[in-house]
């Protein structure tokens, strides 16, 4: 699965919420992050390493509780944990309008705990639909794993979500026991979330590697073309934004493989025609 503002906004929309969009941010700026109001939450993309393991709360407190007082699942499939992010916010937030799958969903696991919620999420059809619409097309497809311990290997990409709630700053990474509690908001505004969002991500990323520079921020906001201080120049550019998602998605989902390996069997048929030897690098150089 392409993970990207188009493709996640889609995700949403087809889930059944009303009315939300994803944006990429940039920077880890205040004032950036203070554009888009209301904000929902954050997603945060990073490459997993053992210095993240789960009993790591980065600065902050794992809070038990709260592990039935939100909506907190365990990741089980480590596949979907951009779909979980997103769940962790949506589910998360009263002033967000579900739809009718996901206030069933959220109201069937209500009392469920944490294991037993991301169990019910990877047994979910609508889900699993929904999720594998999204997926690339691809050929052969690796099953993405976290390296065994004392095992080399490309670190995988993992999606944590903060999330404020009642006042409070919350991290909710399905791999942890339970939701880290990184203190108080001080208000409703993307102003005070950004204040209190900033030093957790800059201690988060001071513990990355030098050489590791690969995340990415997603804020989840109101779609903007419904912006009381949107122009018609700025919903129409947001119009032309969601046909280049459009157009991206269809690509995304065509497979070029037959094309390519026909373009193949021509050169290859083509140079046995004519008595030359087939040399791997001759045909791609055709």
């Amino acid at each position: 699965m392409a993970y990207s503002p188009g493709v996640f906004t889609q995700l949403i929309s087809d889930l059944g919420a009303k009315d939300i969009q994803v944006e990429e941010l940039y920077a880890i700026d205040k004032d950036l992050i203070s554009q888009y109001d209301p904000i929902y939450g954050v997603i945060f993309l990073f490459k997993w390493g053992k210095e993240h393991g789960e009993q790591s709360a980065q600065g902050g407190t794992l809070d038990e509780n709260a592990s039935t007082s939100l909506w907190f699942a365990h990741q089980t499939i480590q596949n979907a944990c951009g779909t979980q992010a997103i769940l962790s916010i949506l589910l998360n937030n009263p002033g967000i309008e579900l739809g009718e799958k996901l206030d069933g969903f959220k109201d069937f696991t209500r009392e469920f705990p944490p294991e037993i919620r991301g169990d019910a999420l990877t047994n979910s059809e609508v889900f699993a639909r929904v999720h594998n619409s999204f997926a690339r097309v691809e050929p052969w497809e690796e099953e993405e794993r976290k390296p065994k311990e004392g095992e080399e290997g490309e670190a995988p990409y993992h999606f944590i979500a903060y999330v404020p709630v009642d006042g409070t700053l919350f991290e909710l990474d399905g791999l942890k026991p339970a939701p880290v509690n990184h203190g108080p908001v001080a208000g409703s505004s993307s102003a005070e979330f950004a204040d209190a969002l900033i030093p957790v991500l800059e201690r988060r990323i001071s513990t990355f590697a030098s050489t590791s520079i690969e995340f990415s921020l997603l804020a989840l906001t109101k779609d903007l073309r419904l912006s009381p201080f949107a122009t018609e120049e700025t919903r129409m550019e947001e119009e032309e934004k969601r046909k280049r998602w459009a157009r991206e998605q269809e690509l995304r989902q065509h497979s070029f493989l037959p094309l390519v390996m026909g373009l193949v069997k021509e050169v290859v048929k083509r140079r046995v025609a004519e008595g030359k030897s087939f040399v791997q690098e001759d045909v791609m150089e055709q």
